[in-house]
């Protein structure tokens, strides 16, 4: 015994005398996970900047920057390779941050707004997925009173007027700057906008959210070069601190690490729903962390209540809900709503059309002749002079980004895309926020055709007027929308009975959910927030006679 004692005791100290160092500006980040709690306890109590002199060292790499107690885990920076530590006895796993993609819509679509409204008033329809879920109907009975969630994504514009109401608090873990911990603002759009659809508190005519008495915390953890696993740990252990009824993650990728897999399990163990998309690939794999069984993987389906077909499916997708052209918040102003006129021979008239994230909203009206430029390659653009006019482009081959800009390099002053198939489905021409320069729109096939078939027999020379105006909202699609409808269920449900662990929860959505089709394409079903709302007071009934 006097061995193993001694044995141990040297192992502890060899990681403490690892972790407990000084800090490298440009280190790489480490997460260790320890096995125990009494271990976890006893590194954490040591004197950090006393180490080196108390064990003897002569020169430093490394340091504890934090400790995530809920999970028992540290954040350790280093200017070496820290694998050794797994064969420490102390050590459950040891893994290095790598970032994963910031999470992106499948496309956008600019809400319609009348041209006689305020582009940035709130008075905005209530989302079709709301009804779609039943979530008004479980309002009669809880609108997510008490219940709270954790929005884990790019941020939140915490300003936003369908949101103002509902919010809490904040924090960036994504950056290492601990002197900014607040500068959590959304520049991407996306978690302002899933934070939306969760619990938009619908006041004034507003947007409204599935759960719109439900309070707000956010978490930035994605940010311009991707999202960060030990940010999101961090997260998941904030969300424990703060014992939120539900985490909701619109993000992820094809594989995790043992220590994510770890943390939402310790979240599941303290009490605290976890939500997650289940991928945009559109193959028969969810994606993770949505992957991992405690967690409650979320598929979308469309109006017609049929699979999208960029949802991941298969083992282990739990539940579907809406996921295209959702209607939520997005960061103030940066919504777009085109107003487009063309000119076929009888003077401008208003044509349908949509608006791009990242196309140019100017303040006054663009207008010139239409020049037609194929699909808007490189080859397409060659001889071209499009100064003062405007590019008209068939969609398809490349990106809409790239056939832009290769219209702005010859002078055009827009650019005016129209579709390859029936409808408008939208588009993003930037992902991180930031705007292409010239004011973008999108037109139907049929009227793309009209205006080329004009263009070809020069029965006369069209004219395209365009204006972009700003909103703050817009509609997105992507499973990372159909998420946050049932992260909003959760928080009801939980309002509705606050004894409820996680499990039971999920044994409650799987019992209400609605059969839309096979368990592969659609798991459980269809959400359906009234029914399970109803079943979690039934069940705080039995609960009660149980405990008479």
């Amino acid at each position: 015994m006097a061995v193993t004692k001694t044995k141990n005791f040297l192992s502890l100290s060899v990681l403490a005398l690892s972790l407990l160092l000084v800090n490298t500006v440009f280190a790489d980040r480490y997460i260790v996970t320890l096995k125990d709690a009494d271990t976890f306890n006893k590194i954490k109590a040591l004197p950090t900047s006393q180490s080196q002199q108390a064990f003897g060292f002569s020169s430093v790499t490394t340091q504890i920057d934090k400790s995530l107690d809920n999970l028992k885990m540290f954040i350790v920076s280093s200017d070496e390779d820290l694998s050794y530590l797994e064969n420490n006895p102390h050590v459950l796993a040891v893994e290095k941050e790598v970032l994963f993609p910031v999470p992106s819509q499948v496309s956008t679509q600019s809400l319609s707004i009348q041209s006689n409204q305020d582009l940035l008033a709130d008075q905005v329809d209530t989302p079709w997925g709301i009804g779609a879920v039943k979530a008004d109907t479980a309002w009669e009975t809880t609108q997510g009173e008490n219940a709270t969630v954790l929005v884990i994504d790019t941020g939140v514009d915490r300003d936003h007027p369908a949101l103002l109401n509902r919010f809490v608090d904040g924090r960036n873990f994504y950056g290492r700057n601990d002197d900014v911990p607040y500068d959590y603002f959304d520049s991407n759009g996306h978690g302002t906008h899933v934070a939306g659809t969760v619990l938009a508190d619908g006041l004034n005519g507003g947007l409204v959210g599935v759960a719109p008495q439900a309070k707000l915390y956010a978490a930035r953890v994605c940010g311009s070069f991707g999202c960060s696993p030990i940010a999101i740990a961090q997260a998941v252990n904030w969300g424990v601190d703060l014992k939120v009824s539900v985490m909701n993650l619109s993000l992820g990728g094809a594989r995790i690490s043992r220590t994510e897999r770890l943390a939402f399990e310790r979240a599941e163990e303290m009490g605290v729903s976890v939500v997650a998309a289940s991928g945009n690939g559109g193959n028969d794999r969810i994606s993770c962390p949505s992957c991992v069984d405690t967690v409650i993987s979320v598929g979308a389906i469309d109006e017609t209540l049929k699979r999208a077909e960029f949802s991941q499916y298969g083992d282990g997708l739990f539940v579907v809900a809406p996921g295209v052209n959702v209607l939520s918040s997005v960061p103030m102003g940066t919504g777009r709503e085109a107003e487009t006129q063309i000119d076929l021979g009888n003077g401008l008239e208003v044509v349908k059309s949509i608006s791009f994230q990242g196309s140019s909203a100017l303040d006054d009206v663009v207008q010139g002749e239409m020049v037609y430029v194929g699909l808007g390659k490189k080859e397409d653009y060659e001889g071209i002079d499009l100064t003062g006019k405007v590019a008209l482009i068939k969609r398809g081959e490349i990106t809409f980004k790239d056939k832009v800009e290769g219209a702005m390099a010859v002078g055009a002053t827009a650019a005016i895309i129209f579709n390859n198939a029936e409808g408008l489905p939208g588009g993003a021409i930037t992902q991180d926020g930031s705007e292409i320069g010239v004011p973008v729109a999108m037109i139907e096939l049929t009227l793309g055709e009209q205006i080329l078939s004009n263009i070809e027999n020069k029965t006369n020379v069209p004219v395209a007027s365009i204006i972009i105006n700003k909103t703050n909202y817009g509609s997105l699609q992507g499973t990372s929308m159909a998420s946050p409808h049932v992260a909003g269920v959760v928080a009801l449900i939980r309002s509705a009975n606050t004894d409820l662990s996680p499990a039971q929860v999920r044994d409650i959505i799987q019992e209400t959910s609605v059969e839309v089709g096979s368990t592969r394409e659609y798991g459980n079903g269809l959400i359906d927030a009234n029914a399970a709302v109803l079943k979690a007071v039934t069940m705080l009934g039995e609960l009660t006679l149980a405990g008479n």
